[in-house]
């Protein structure tokens, strides 16, 4: 059985660590990062869902979207 892969991408420390720690106790692989540049660098593919903070340091979660939304597996 495959788990599916998600990506939070959230600023806030101590909620960052509550999110990914509730995703990872329900059962899926969850990876964090802080930053909307971070969020950039990585393959839309590799992750089922993406959850997006849209108030981020440097790159917010709405140029994220607008960057990905072309890619034909990226859904808004």
């Amino acid at each position: 059985m495959t788990v599916a892969k998600i990506l939070l991408v959230e600023d806030d420390e101590m909620l960052g660590a509550q999110v990914v720690g509730h995703l990872r106790e329900a059962g899926f692989e969850a990876d964090w990062l802080q930053e909307g540049r971070q969020a950039l660098k990585v393959d839309p593919e590799d992750y089922a869902l993406w959850i997006l903070d849209l108030r981020l340091p440097h790159t917010d979660g709405l140029d994220v979207l607008n960057i990905f939304g072309p890619y034909p597996t990226f859904r808004c």
